[in-house]
Formats: C-alpha cells, structure tokens, sequence
C-alpha cells in the first residue's frame, strides 16, 4: 500500500503551479511580442487590404459598383491573431478605351470594438490598361482619417495580372507597394493579393479574395481574406 501519494505530499500540486506560472509567463511574453509587432507594423492598420477587381477596364461610359468584407489577422514567430474588420465600397467609372478612375471607402474597426468606433480610408485610384484584360497599372492615392484627424496619406502603386480561367471564372495576382508621406508613418510595405471573380464577367462577380502584407527584413505579416460581389452598369460609349 502506497502510504505517501505525491498528492499528499504537495508534490503534484506545487508541479501544477509551475506548469500555470509557466504558461502565464509564455502567454505574457507572447502578449507583449504581438504588440510590439503591432506598434512596428503601426501604420498597417492605415493600409487598403484587398482589391476585389481585376485587370480589366470598364469602358467610356461604364459604371461598375463593388461591396466587400476583408478582415486582417497579425503572423508573428508562428502564432496568429485576428485585429482588424474593414466594410468596403468602390466605384470604378469607365473614362476612355483603355483608362477607368476608381474610387473607394473602407470602414475599419478592431475585432474587439464597434464599428462606429474605427477609421476611415479613402482612396483615387487612375487604372491604365497595359494589355487588354491581362495587365492593368493602378495608382492609388490613398487617405486615413477619423474623428480624432487626418492621418497618413501614401501612394499605393500596384499591378494586376489576370489571368482567364473560363468565360465564367478569372484569377488575378496584385502586386502592390507602399510610399507613405508622412514621417510618422514608415513605406516600404508589399502587399500580395491573389482573388477569383465568379460569375458573368463584365456584368456581375462573386470576389472571394486573400493575400499577404509584410516588410522586407522584418519579422511579422499580415494575412487578409474577404468576400466581395461587383455589378457593372451602362453600354460603352464610342
């Protein structure tokens, strides 16, 4: 008979306060790693994430309209951690054969706040087609402001690459960089996006869409996924 149990003794119990502190403290040492990759990657929450278009160009005389939700998740040394939801619209007007202005608003909002609680961001974007529906250049002049002031303003020079899967589905892979204006917020951030359009294209589109933000030679990313639907309205005027 075993007079002299280890729970008797305290023996397990002082090993499980151990393992608490243990886990406390990696839990503490986490918590403080991911903020201080939010704090560097500070001004991403001043970022547009997602594109939720593709290469193509509208027309003279077209209109197209895009809805979407994007939300935004922090990478760092393997962990990951959801902080940012964003509610969308753009408008992309078509202004001659090969040339559309698009403009956008997004609503964003930490995961643990309301809505009314976020910033907003704003962009004028000129879109030039390079090659008809596989390569467009986009431009984007891009502002963040809130209730508290006006933020940072940036150029956000991009390419899309579309890519014709069939008549009802098309791929497309956006390379985009970040020149920011404003001392306080630092440039040099690449975004990757890659999204599917669904549907009648031209028309109308489903716009499932993920992609990648990170700056080169520091640790951390951000991981962005969201859902849009476009509809393009109007006959192209000769």
């Amino acid at each position: 008979m075993n007079y002299f149990s280890p729970n008797q003794c305290g023996i397990s119990t002082i090993n499980t306060d151990k393992m608490k502190m243990k886990r406390l403290c990696n839990f503490r040492v986490g918590f403080i790693l991911f903020i201080g990759l939010i704090l560097n990657f500070l001004n991403a929450k001043a970022q547009i994430y997602g594109e939720y278009q593709s290469a193509r160009v509208l027309g003279k005389g077209r209109v197209e309209a895009t809805g979407y939700y994007t939300s935004a998740t922090i990478n760092y040394n393997g962990d990951s951690q959801r902080i940012f939801n964003f509610l969308g619209l753009q408008t992309g007007i078509g202004l001659g054969e090969r040339f559309d202005l698009r403009i956008r608003y997004d609503r964003l909002y930490y995961v643990d706040s309301e809505i009314g609680e976020g910033s907003n961001l704003v962009s004028l974007a000129p879109k030039y087609s390079l090659l008809k529906d596989k390569i467009s250049a986009t431009l984007p002049i891009f502002l963040m402001f809130s209730e508290y002031g006006s933020g940072n303003w940036q150029l956000q020079p991009a390419l899309l690459f579309s890519l014709p899967m069939s008549e009802k589905v098309e791929l497309t892979f956006t390379p985009k960089y970040f020149i920011s204006f404003d001392d306080e917020y630092e440039g040099g951030i690449i975004s990757l996006n890659l999204g599917l359009a669904i549907g009648k294209l031209g028309e109308w589109a489903i716009r499932p869409e993920t992609g990648l933000m990170f700056k080169p030679g520091e640790e951390g990313s951000f991981w962005n996924y969201g859902l849009g639907a476009s509809r393009t309205f109007g006959k192209v005027k000769q």
